[in-house]
Parts: C-alpha cells; structure tokens; sequence
C-alpha cells in the first residue's frame, strides 16, 4: 500500500516550490499579525468604538477567499497537483514505475500521502508561527481564534487538494488536468469574492458564493468560541475531501493508461 521511495522522491520534486510558498507565507504571517498588534490588535479605537482588528480583517485579507493564506497555496495545489499524475502520464514517466514490480495501488497511495503531508506541513507552520507571534505581542486572548480558523482553511486547503488530485488521476494529459483544476479553483475564489463584496448591494451576485468551494469555509459564519458555528462545515470538508481522494485513488487504479 505504501513506497517510502516513491513517497521521498514526490517530496524531492515539490519541496523547492512548496519552500518558497511556505516561507512566503509565513513572513506575510508574521508582518501583518505584528502590524495589527501595533495599531491596537483586538482592542483598537475605531470611530464607533473598540474593534477588534484580527476579527475584522483576518476573515478575508487572510483566511477567505482572497486571503494569502488561501490563495498562495492554492497555485501551488493546482500544479503540483496536476504534476504528480497526469503530466507524469503524459511525459511517460510512469512507465518505468509501472513496469516494476509496485502495484499501481502503492504508486498513487505514495504520491498522494506525499501530497497529503507537504498540505498538512504548510498548514500546520502558518498556525505555529501565528501562534507564536500573537503570544509575542500579548495579544494571546486572539490565540483559539486563530487556531479555530487555521484549521478551518487547513481543511478547505485539503479539500482543494482533493479535487486536483482527481483530475490530476482522471486526465492523462497534463494540460487538460492543469485547465480543468484552476478553472474550477480559479472561479470558485471569483465566486467567493463576489460574496464578499456584493452582499449588501447586488445580492444576486453576492448569491454566487453558495456555489463556490470556499462556502464549505465561510469566516463570516465563524466564531471561534461557539462551536456550533463551525463544526458543520469542517466536518463537511473532512468528508469532502477524504470522498475526493478515495475516489482519485480507485479511478487512477482502474483506467487504461496510455503505456
């Protein structure tokens, strides 16, 4: 079920790109959570009173749809995605290895928890280093929102993972799956948008986000303290996108390939 070469060696053709976004990130993380804390962080004096600036920016200029926590790892999703199947497919590159003696089952179980771990990793670094700054700046009564959050876009970042690895196992030509995967991400973040910005002035717009996949995340919703609030939607992209991996995994074990 497993290669541990095959798994070191997915991670070795994605490391240098998920560094760069990873480190990008990060340093964003950092300047804006130091920034805020500056100019007041959570007890800052708004003209109609306090405001609570993480609660009031962070929802979209980080974790929404057009957030940088969001939309940096996503363009790396969409390529690396579409790299460890279908460009593979398509350049003959899984000839070799299926002409082993792996099973075809083990190659993409390896290639996927290889994909799986560098979401995860990514994931998991932002909320530390979120964590650490807000503790640095005394403003740690914004820690469970944040930890809240970060495991709200840690999961939808999966579940857009689960759907480039799909059609990165349905498709055997690398750019077929590469237009496919960011036209489905690329409308749904547009989608989300209009949510965002057409609520109160043109609703029928503002309505498009019910069919974007960044619904399945919706931080206007959220409060990090009443569970109720959240809980639904992470368990809904937990299913989604075990649902979606699963499914990627029986299709690729199943086509004809072009060999």
């Amino acid at each position: 079920m497993f290669s541990f070469k095959i798994y070191k060696n997915t991670i070795k053709q994605m490391w240098k790109f998920w560094s760069v976004i990873t480190i990008g990130v990060i340093a964003l993380t950092i300047i804006m959570l130091v920034m805020f804390a500056d100019k007041g962080g959570s007890t800052a004096q708004g003209p109609e009173g306090p405001m609570n600036l993480y609660e009031f920016v962070l929802p979209q200029s980080y974790f929404g749809a057009t957030g940088i926590g969001y939309q940096l790892p996503i363009i790396f999703i969409i390529i690396i995605g579409n790299r460890i199947l279908a460009a593979e497919v398509e350049k003959g590159y899984l000839s070799y290895l299926l002409s082993s003696p792996l099973s075809r089952n083990k190659i993409v179980t390896s290639k996927l928890l290889a994909f799986i771990s560098s979401v995860l990793v990514y994931s998991l670094l932002t909320t530390i280093v979120g964590v650490i700054t807000l503790a640095s700046t005394n403003e740690s009564g914004m820690i469970n929102f944040w930890l809240v959050n970060s495991l709200g876009l840690g999961l939808l970042l999966l579940t857009a993972a689960g759907i480039s690895f799909l059609f990165s196992a349905i498709f055997n030509k690398g750019a077929l799956s590469l237009l496919v995967t960011s036209t489905i991400l690329g409308v749904s973040i547009i989608f989300g948008m209009f949510g965002m910005l057409f609520e109160e002035t043109i609703p029928a717009l503002a309505n498009l986000k019910y069919i974007s996949l960044n619904i399945l995340f919706d931080t206007s919703f959220i409060d990090a303290d009443k569970v109720g609030t959240w809980i639904g939607q992470y368990l809904a992209m937990i299913a989604g996108s075990i649902g979606l991996f699963f499914g990627a995994v029986i299709y690729f074990k199943n086509k004809d390939l072009p060999l």
